[in-house]
C-alpha cells in the first residue's frame, strides 16, 4: 500500500502497510539495522523507516529547552497514525474500483459497493491491528543488521513502545548534549596569538567524526580560530562505511580549507568515490602530496578496502603490510615525508624511527607521543600525533549522560630558511572539550630541534 511521509521536529520517518502471514511491527534505522515484533493479530506489517534526520532544525528544537518533547512525540504519532489509517483506506477504495472495471460493469451502485467493500476490509484490518496491538512485544524482539549495533536498537525499539520514560530520559539527555555543544562551541578561547609570524603556519588534525556533524563545525570553528592552512583527517567519517553516510561528504564539501582525507577502517571505498565531488579534497592512497611546502604521504586502513558496509576488523597482518608499505614509499623518496596519515596507531609500527611525524586516531582519545625505540635503528626521533575523536564518537554521544570528550590538534610549523629546507614542527596544541561540554581545555606541547 502507499508509502507515507511524516515530520517530527527534524525526523523524517517512512511509514507502510504490507500483507503478511503473522502481524508485525518493523522500525528500521538506516544504515544501524532493523528490529521488528509479534505485536497484534492483523496478517499486515507496519513497517516505520528512520529516512532523515535534519539537523537544522533539530538544533532549533534544542535551543528551545523544551521539556514536554516525549508529550509532543505521543501527541504527533498519535495523529499521524490516524492519518496513515485514513489514507490506507481511501488507497484501499480507489484500488478496489479496478474490479468491476475488469469485469466491465457500469453501474455506479456497483462501483459505490467496490469502494466501500475495499475500504471497509482494509478498515477492520487496520482496526484489528490497532485494537490487539502489544508494544510489549519489542521486550522480545528480532534484530537484523550489524552486529555490533545490535545492543543499541534492540533498545531502541524497546524503549519506543514500552518505556515512554526511558525515552523521554533520552531524549532530554540528547537536548542537554546538544545544548552545551553549540553553547561551547562558539567559546573557544583565543589563544591562535602565540607563535605566530610569517615564518609559521598551521594545520589542523581531526579524526573519527562518526557521523557526527556537530564535529564538522567544532572543526570549522577550530580552523578559523588558529588560522590554519589546511585540514587533515585521519579517518571514520562515517560508522559503517555505507551509502547513506556519503551525506557527511557535503558537510565536508563546504569547509574554506583544503582537506586532505585518509579512510579509516569504518570507511569503505563508497566513502572515498563520494569525495570525488569534492573540490577541496584530496584523498590519500599511497601518493605523495604536497602542502606549504610539506611533503605528505598517507595510506587507507585495511579495512577500508570493501565496497560499502561489512567488516570493520583489519587483521594484525594486514595493519603490518600497510607500514611496510609506507615506509618503502618513504624510504624511496629523497627525504622522508614530513608527515604520514594514517588512521590505527598500530599501522605506525614498522615506520617508527624512519619518518618525523605521524598523525592517526581510532582509540577516542587525543595524545602526543615520541616514539625513540631502543631495538630500532635511530635514524630520527618520530613523533605520534592522535587527534582522538573529533565528532565524540559519532550518535553514542548523544546516548551518555556525560557525553564523550571532542578533541583535535593543531600543529603549528615553521617554514624553512632554505629552498631545499623542510618545515619544522614547533608545537601542538590538543584542544579537548570536556566530557560534559563544560570547558575547554588546550595542552601546548612545544618541540624544539633534536
Amino acid at each position: 500500500m502507499g508509502r507515507t511521509h511524516y515530520s517530527w521536529q527534524g525526523f523524517e520517518v517512512e511509514v507502510r502497510l504490507l500483507p503478511a502471514s503473522q502481524g508485525v511491527t518493523r522500525l528500521v534505522l538506516t544504515p544501524l539495522g532493523a528490529v521488528e515484533a509479534h505485536t497484534h493479530a492483523a496478517p499486515v506489517v507496519l513497517i516505520a523507516s528512520l529516512q532523515e534526520i535534519r539537523i537544522e532544525e533539530l538544533k532549533k528544537l534544542l535551543d528551545a529547552k523544551r521539556d514536554d518533547l516525549a508529550k509532543d512525540f505521543e501527541k504527533t504519532a498519535r495523529a499521524d497514525l490516524r492519518d496513515f489509517v485514513a489514507r490506507q483506506m481511501l488507497l484501499a477504495g480507489v484500488g478496489s474500483l479496478v474490479a468491476p472495471l475488469l469485469m466491465r460493469q457500469r453501474r455506479k451502485r456497483t462501483f459505490g459497493a467496490a469502494v466501500l467493500i475495499g475500504a471497509g476490509c482494509v478498515g477492520l484490518v487496520l482496526v484489528n491491528a490497532l485494537t490487539t496491538f502489544q508494544g510489549k512485544a519489542f521486550e522480545n524482539p528480532t534484530y537484523t543488521g550489524t552486529l555490533k549495533q545490535a545492543p543499541w536498537v534492540i533498545a531502541f525499539g524497546r524503549d519506543a513502545f514500552t518505556k515512554l520514560e526511558a525515552l523521554s530520559a533520552k531524549l532530554h539527555t540528547a537536548a542537554a548534549n546538544f545544548n552545551a555543544l553549540y553553547g561551547r562551541i562558539s567559546a573557544l578561547p583565543d589563544t591562535s596569538a602565540t607563535d605566530d609570524g610569517p615564518n609559521t603556519f598551521r594545520i589542523l588534525h581531526i579524526s573519527d567524526l562518526h557521523n557526527n556533524t556537530a564535529g564538522v563545525d567544532f572543526a570549522r570553528d577550530v580552523a578559523a580560530q588558529f588560522k590554519v592552512a589546511f585540514i587533515v583527517d585521519t579517518g571514520d567519517l562515517t560508522d559503517f562505511g555505507s551509502v547513506p553516510e556519503t551525506y557527511m561528504v557535503q558537510s565536508i564539501a563546504k569547509l574554506p580549507y583544503p582537506y586532505l582525507f585518509v579512510a579509516g577502517n569504518h570507511d569503505s571505498r563508497s566513502i572515498t568515490d563520494a569525495f570525488r565531488s569534492a573540490s577541496n579534497v584530496t584523498v590519500l592512497n599511497g601518493q605523495v602530496v604536497t602542502m606549504q611546502g610539506m611533503t605528505l604521504l598517507g595510506l587507507p586502513n585495511p579495512a577500508a578496502d570493501r565496497i560499502g558496509n561489512g567488516n570493520v576488523d583489519a587483521t594484525p597482518e594486514a595493519m603490518a603490510a600497510n607500514g611496510t608499505k609506507l615506509l618503502a614509499v618513504a624510504q624511496s623518496l629523497p627525504a622522508p615525508p614530513d608527515i604520514i596519515a594514517i588512521h590505527d596507531p598500530d599501522e605506525a609500527i614498522p615506520l617508527w624511527n624512519h619518518v618525523p611525524l605521524i598523525l592517526c586516531g581510532h582509540e577516542h582519545r587525543d595524545y602526543v607521543d615520541i616514539k625513540p625505540v631502543p631495538e630500532l635503528p635511530q635514524t630520527m626521533r618520530t613523533v605520534l600525533c592522535n587527534a582522538g575523536t573529533t565528532g565524540a564518537a559519532g550518535f553514542r554521544y548523544l546516548d551518555k549522560a556525560k557525553g564523550v570528550p571532542f578533541s583535535c590538534a593543531v600543529l603549528t610549523f615553521r617554514r624553512p630558511t632554505t629552498p631545499d629546507g623542510h618545515p619544522t614542527l614547533r608545537s601542538i596544541d590538543m584542544i579537548h572539550l570536556s566530557e560534559s561540554l563544560g570547558q575547554y581545555s588546550i595542552t601546548h606541547t612545544p618541540f624544539t630541534t633534536p
